[in-house]
């Protein structure tokens, strides 16, 4: 998390910083779960990810309306 809190100008043991990581790394991790769960169930490839691109692109607008502008430098 040290380039997140650097980018952000706070110190590297501000919690801030660790929570859009893990936030983000969530979100990635999730969507791969969903993922592999479906593809070992058996559902075609192509259903598969077009409804988690549609359904990651949804989080992930989510997560920058809140998270955004964290660390962008003004």
């Amino acid at each position: 998390m040290p380039a997140i809190a650097h980018e952000a100008g706070v110190a590297e043991d501000d919690l801030v910083p660790l929570v859009v990581a893990r936030t983000l790394t969530s979100t990635h991790r999730l969507v791969y779960r969903a993922a592999f769960t479906r593809l070992m169930a058996g559902e075609d490839q192509l259903t598969v990810a077009a409804d988690l691109r549609k359904q990651a692109e949804r989080a992930y607008d989510q997560l920058d309306a809140g998270l955004g502008g964290y660390g962008r430098r003004r």
